[in-house]
């Protein structure tokens, strides 16, 4: 086949083909305008914005108070020696020792005696209540766990 003739042919598909697609524009899509009362109602002023969170801040206060005074009795490591220590535990970061204390279980001792299905419930209870950590520990999390301390104890 001659070249010429495959090169003209290419040229005429390649006309035709733009020709289609000039044609085929359509005009261009322009956003809609919201009203003016749309866009008073999305307008935050930050005055405001600040006086809501203060608000919030205020009736929050206390009750961080009292959970801090209520915690302090339990969490005190000075109850617990160092060998029963829930930080000496392996996969134990300190969000999840925060957790575990809040959830009563100080000792390697009382986490050894737990069952991993009772103890990851209550785990899951008490972050859903004071949002320790955003991402809970996983049931194999807790298993391990229980697991270590048991052979601790040994």
């Amino acid at each position: 086949m001659n070249p010429l003739i495959v090169i003209v042919g290419f040229v005429v598909i390649l006309a035709g083909l733009l020709y289609y697609l000039q044609g085929r524009q359509e005009e261009p899509y322009t956003l809609p305008v919201a009203s003016s009362e749309e866009k008073e109602r999305k307008i935050v002023k930050v005055s405001d914005y600040q006086a809501e969170y203060e608000k919030e801040e205020k009736t929050k206060e206390p009750e961080k108070e009292e959970k801090e005074i209520q915690e302090v009795p339990e969490s005190s490591q000075e109850e617990t020696p160092e060998d029963e220590d829930i930080s000496m535990l392996d996969g134990v970061g300190p969000k999840y020792q925060e957790l575990l204390r809040a959830a009563g279980y100080n000792t390697i001792s009382s986490i050894a005696e737990a069952t991993p299905e009772t103890l990851h419930a209550k785990l899951i209870e008490i972050n859903n209540e004071t949002e320790i950590t955003k991402r809970p520990p996983t049931m194999s999390n807790v298993e391990d766990w229980v697991t270590a301390a048991k052979s601790r104890q040994a």
